[in-house]
Formats: structure tokens, sequence, C-alpha cells
């Protein structure tokens, strides 16, 4: 039996990250191109920080990752924002004046970010094409 998510021990936390098939469409105009090219950038060994961040964000659970848009609307005005300036679409400020980071983004910062590639991996791995039961898992401890 096939899995489309993945069950992850990250940041010291037991979460489940997922990219549903549905919302496919909305990852790519999220990330700016296919699918694949983002699973083939993540497998192939030298991916981008960003690119792990911008995934994980997409499949965290709602509240720990980045609100990102679903219906035809939001996607085309990301896209615009994106064509403006994605750093300043992007960017959040606290009352302090430091950007705002999701958990995700605070659980990067905080550990060495190489590690989660392989959990980036997988999940698009499980949405695109599905994993196996032994795929399904990722944990973080012993090396935080």
């Amino acid at each position: 039996m096939t899995r489309d998510s993945v069950t992850a021990r990250f940041g010291g936390r037991d979460l489940t990250f997922k990219i549903a098939r549905s919302a496919l469409p909305a990852f790519e105009a999220r990330m700016n191109r296919t699918a694949r090219a983002v699973a083939l950038e993540l497998m192939g060994g030298d991916p981008k920080i960003a690119t792990v961040r911008d995934v994980l964000n997409f499949a965290a659970p709602k509240g720990l990752g980045k609100h990102l848009p679903m219906s035809d609307y939001e996607i085309q005005m990301a896209s615009v924002y994106r064509a403006l300036d994605r750093s300043l679409a992007e960017i959040h400020f606290r009352s302090n004046g430091e950007p705002h980071r999701t958990f995700v983004e605070q659980v990067l910062a905080d550990n060495p970010p190489a590690q989660y590639a392989p959990l980036a991996a997988a999940v698009l791995a499980a949405a695109l094409f599905g994993i196996s039961e032994d795929e399904a898992t990722f944990t973080d401890e012993g090396t935080q």
C-alpha cells in the first residue's frame, strides 16, 4: 500500500506533512515550476535550502507553515506579487522589526537545514507517486 504523506518527528513534534494531489497545481504556481522539477532538484543531491523550506511550508499542518494560495484568484495574485517583488510579498515583520518565521522556518533556522532535504523529497514523492510505509517516516532526533 502506498502513502501520500510523511509522518515526521520535526522540531520536537510529531507532524504529518502532505501535499494533496489536488493542490499540486497551486504548489506548481507557488514554486513557479513543475512539481517534478522540484522533486528532481530535491532528489538530485544539491537542493537549495529555499526549496526545502518552501516544500515543507506548503506541506506542513495548518498553522505551522505559510498560507498558500489555493483558489485560481489567489494563484494569479501570487504570480503578480512574485513578479513585482517576491521578497516583499513573503516577508512579514513582527512589531520589533524581526521577520516573522513559521514553525517550519524556525526549525530550519535552529538546525542544520540540509538534513530536511530528504523529508521534503519524500513529501513531494508521496504526492506525485505514492511512497511505501518505510519511506513515509522521518525523524530529526539525534541530529539536532
